[in-house]
């Protein structure tokens, strides 16, 4: 039975409890990892004491539940399972008192006075100090906007605004230094708004991101050598089983131009066709189609590829053009032309030429001197093939 039908089943006119309806769906969704294990529930409100049979009834025989009330007659509705302590939730001394006899709570719900200073002292002093994963739930926030609780619109001193300005504390490692960050940044994974509601979800602390990052450069690294050592053996069918088993299209993308730069050729264009068969397209990842049609002789995805690196290249300025040359395209054709002119393998020169021109389309334009664009400089026998290859067809 889920919590709203216990709720709607639960009858007993000496102990109600009193919940919005819409708050059933947010307990259900944070509440239900907490089912049947060793769970301590800390309440602050207790009213007429249902809230509490309601808890132990849904979170099962390992649970604890702590009622926290000004009242002295809430004492009460203690029984198996449910502890209540009287005294001021805005206390410190008497809530280290609750930690100190129960230990971390690994839920906090908030439905107390409802007056603000009393809903900020509390929260300021549990959230730091309750379970790494907890649940920590301020309800009837609709009181941080009456004035009877100390409320009112925008009024900076609601917990509603508090609640708003630590959007901004969750975020600060992204604020550029703006805002430094904070313990509750390390230990807070979300914040929830609902209606008339908010929710904090703690978490073990985290790390920041220029923590994180060499951690993720590692992880490429580790992910290309592994790749370098398949293409060694000549294993292509590793290279696809190991690209396959990766999801993230910007971290396959990295891997191809870490393997460009270092003319690994094969594991690029493997990367590069899953990449294009899921619908991604790149101009590095066109660019490694084109050069993998031609190694692997696909006679019949070169014309394709060719073309489609054509129309990213034109799209592209002259000088990204240039820089794309200058880092990949020089380094991974250089070689490949040169092994063509030496064995004076006119098919793949030709095809090479085809791929160089694609990269670059003014490239080979118009007759006579190659455009200046920096490649003949870097590639000094550019020349030389293209006399081989005039040569070439008059014999033919």
């Amino acid at each position: 039975m889920n919590l709203w039908s216990q709720f709607l089943s639960y009858q007993d006119i000496h102990r109600p409890t009193q919940k919005m309806k819409y708050y059933f769906p947010v307990y259900e969704r944070y509440f239900r990892d907490f089912i049947y294990k060793p769970v301590t529930i800390l309440e602050i409100g207790c009213w007429k004491g249902g809230s509490m049979l309601l808890w132990k009834n849904y979170f099962g025989p390992q649970a604890t539940i702590i009622g926290v009330d000004i009242n002295p007659a809430c004492k009460a509705y203690e029984e198996d399972q449910i502890h209540i302590r009287i005294g001021a939730q805005q206390d410190p001394q008497f809530l280290q008192s609750l930690l100190d006899e129960f230990g971390v709570p690994d839920i906090i719900l908030d439905d107390g006075s409802h007056f603000q200073n009393h809903v900020i002292a509390t929260f300021e002093y549990l959230y730091p100090r309750m379970n790494k994963n907890g649940i920590y739930m301020v309800e009837d926030m609709h009181a941080a906007y009456w004035q009877e609780f100390e409320g009112g619109y925008q009024l900076p001193t609601t917990f509603i605004e508090k609640a708003k300005k630590l959007v901004d504390e969750l975020n600060a490692d992204h604020t550029r230094g703006a805002l430094p960050p904070s313990p509750f940044t390390r230990s807070t994974m979300g914040i929830h708004f609902y209606g008339s509601m908010v929710v904090f979800e703690r978490c073990a602390p985290r790390l920041d991101f220029s923590m994180v990052m060499p951690a993720k450069a590692a992880l490429l690294e580790d992910f290309v050598a592994n790749l370098i050592q398949l293409d060694d053996q000549g294993n292509t069918s590793g290279i696809a089983d190991m690209v396959r088993f990766e999801t993230s299209p910007v971290f396959l993308l990295e891997a191809i131009e870490v393997l460009l730069a270092q003319t690994r050729t094969r594991p690029a264009y493997v990367i590069a066709a899953m990449l294009h068969n899921v619908g991604v397209e790149r101009w590095l990842i066109s660019f490694s189609l084109a050069v993998g049609s031609v190694l692997f002789q696909l006679h019949n995805k070169r014309e394709q590829y060719v073309q489609q690196l054509t129309r990213l290249s034109s799209e592209a300025s002259l000088q990204r053009r240039n820089e794309l040359s200058q880092k990949y395209v020089i380094p991974v054709i250089a070689p490949l032309l040169e092994a063509a002119i030496a064995t004076e393998d006119v098919g793949r020169v030709t095809q090479w030429f085809a791929v160089l021109k694609s990269c670059s389309p003014d490239l080979l334009a118009v007759p006579g001197p190659l455009p200046t664009v920096g490649v003949e400089a870097k590639i000094p026998f550019l020349a030389d093939a293209r006399s081989l290859l005039q040569r070439l067809r008059r014999e033919a």
